[in-house]
């Protein structure tokens, strides 16, 4: 895969050198979904990256996966699905895989959800 409209002064790091440079959650004020940024080290090679959510007890409560994504920034919302209450601790874990390195890089970042606002029926805003 080509990478478009990138700047060809980049240097791009083969797959044993990928590392997560940064991982941050915001999570929304409904209390169901978060707002996660990830930026990996510019890549010369396509990932996959599998991000995960799990609550303290180790449970799965959301994931999900990037196929070999063109760029090397990303934001996405992913939903928590979980019965725990607002003020339980969650993990988002982000895993870069090459199917051929068993040395992968990870990072996890812990995150409180809130309270959710209630809706307004008649509005449908908080």
């Amino acid at each position: 895969m080509t990478n478009f409209n990138i700047d060809p002064t980049i240097t791009r790091y083969p797959p044993e050198e990928i590392r997560i440079l940064f991982l941050q959650v915001n999570p929304y004020k409904d209390g169901k979904r978060i707002f996660v940024s990830i930026e990996l080290i510019p890549f010369s090679v396509h990932p996959t990256i599998e991000l995960s959510i799990s609550n303290r007890e180790g449970i799965n409560c959301g994931s999900a996966t990037i196929v070999e994504p063109p760029f090397w920034k990303h934001e996405l919302t992913m939903h928590v699905r979980s019965n725990d209450p607002p003020e339980y601790d969650f993990d988002l874990e982000a895993l870069i895989i090459y199917p051929e390195l068993t040395n992968l890089a990870t990072k996890r970042v812990a995150f409180k959800l809130p309270v959710s606002e209630p809706v307004d029926e008649n509005n449908g805003k908080p």
